[in-house]
């Protein structure tokens, strides 16, 4: 039997899942990455599931334009400029506070995702609703190439039960692995901000 994946109307107004992406000067990479995730989300219809979150550190107007000329329609797409360059932990924390999903994956900006990253994402959190911590897997390709440098598998099964214990205990939650590995429950890491 095929399990059903997690989704909710947009009358609900809060997403199940934040992608949120800090990027600095890098509206090309940017863009090529947010075309992935968007085919992504609105080939499975999870626009009222999903929510992408750019927090943008450039000083330049290229990412600004960007996002205007090809996500200022998507209404599950929220761009922040920061403003000018307010550091890669302050983005990251002022995206997370930003979030309205109620899980957040912080996500490089020169990080691709997977083909069904997102389905896999939803049905991850909807088959584990007690879960506030997922270590998910990660591999690295060389860019030009393609071939495959580095599989990374750290947890035969991802997820901590007691996430907010688990985020307190750690401290930094920076380095609990690469920043595109982890998916928390936003109500949860906000209290280790």
């Amino acid at each position: 039997m095929r399990e059903r994946l997690c989704k909710r109307s947009i009358e609900e107004m809060r997403y199940i899942l934040t992608v949120a992406i800090p990027t600095y000067s890098r509206a090309a990479r940017l863009s090529e990455m947010l075309g992935i995730w968007t085919s992504q989300i609105e080939s499975k219809g999870s626009e009222a599931s999903c929510q992408i979150l750019i927090g943008d550190n450039s000083t330049d107007e290229a990412t600004a334009l960007m996002m205007k000329e090809k996500y200022s329609t998507k209404p599950y797409v929220k761009y922040i400029h920061n403003g000018g360059n307010i550091g890669y932990g302050n983005s990251i924390n002022n995206l997370i506070m930003n979030s309205d999903g109620e899980f957040v994956w912080l996500m490089a900006d020169n990080d691709i995702p997977l083909e069904n990253s997102v389905e896999t994402a939803l049905l991850l959190i909807g088959r584990n609703p007690a879960i506030d911590f997922f270590a998910l897997d990660n591999d690295l390709f060389d860019e030009e190439s393609g071939k495959m440098l580095i599989r990374k598998r750290f947890f035969k099964q991802s997820g901590i039960v007691d996430g907010s214990k688990f985020l307190g205990e750690v401290g930094n939650f920076y380095a609990i692995g690469g920043i595109s590995t982890n998916l928390y429950r936003t109500s949860e890491i906000k209290k280790v901000i």
